[in-house]
């Protein structure tokens, strides 16, 4: 494959391995029950040890949810903020490519221009500019020259991470003084 496998890709087998996960602790919780007695209120002796280590997966499970929602997915709020309040009257701010330009514009009410092309970020690098975008592995990849462009004529100014690895925002700033 050309192109990076993310986790996502698997989610349609989440429900197999549940199901492969609570069979293990039920076997595990089978092999423990002949040397030790699980607690009454777990139910019967065979099953009373795979109750307790199902339990313990779903806790350990619920437990690690609190870190994935305690910041965004992707920080587009935070870039949004850092773009308004660097760029003077004047200075231009795009976005470059879709996976930052929709949802700044349908979600954030921002009307920033959308680039695409090379050629683009080298016009806009003619004068103080700033641009957004991410995905950078994406953008190596598939659009490498837009990944030289940008490289060549902007600096980063500041990167917003988020919960999705690989997936910061990054304003750069070009032209002006940035480079």
């Amino acid at each position: 494959m050309d192109r990076p496998t993310f986790p996502r890709f698997f989610f349609v087998l989440a429900g197999f391995a549940l199901l492969v996960l609570v069979r293990g602790a039920f076997v595990m919780g089978r092999a423990v029950a002949t040397r030790a007695p699980p607690p009454n209120f777990l139910g019967p002796r065979e099953a009373g040890w795979g109750v307790l280590l199902s339990l313990v997966l779903i806790i350990a499970s619920a437990m690690s949810l609190s870190a994935q929602y305690a910041s965004p997915k992707q920080n587009f709020s935070g870039v949004i903020a850092f773009l308004e309040q660097q760029a003077a009257p004047g200075e231009a701010i795009y976005l470059l490519g879709g996976s930052v330009g929709i949802p700044i514009d349908d979600y954030y009410g921002k009307t920033w221009p959308v680039i695409f092309e090379p050629a683009e970020i080298v016009d806009a690098a003619r004068r103080k500019s700033f641009i957004a975008y991410t995905f950078e592995d994406y953008i190596k990849l598939r659009r490498p020259l837009v990944w030289a462009a940008l490289g060549a004529h902007c600096v980063k100014a500041a990167s917003f991470s988020g919960t999705v690895r690989g997936s910061d925002v990054v304003a750069m700033e070009c032209g002006g003084q940035a480079l």
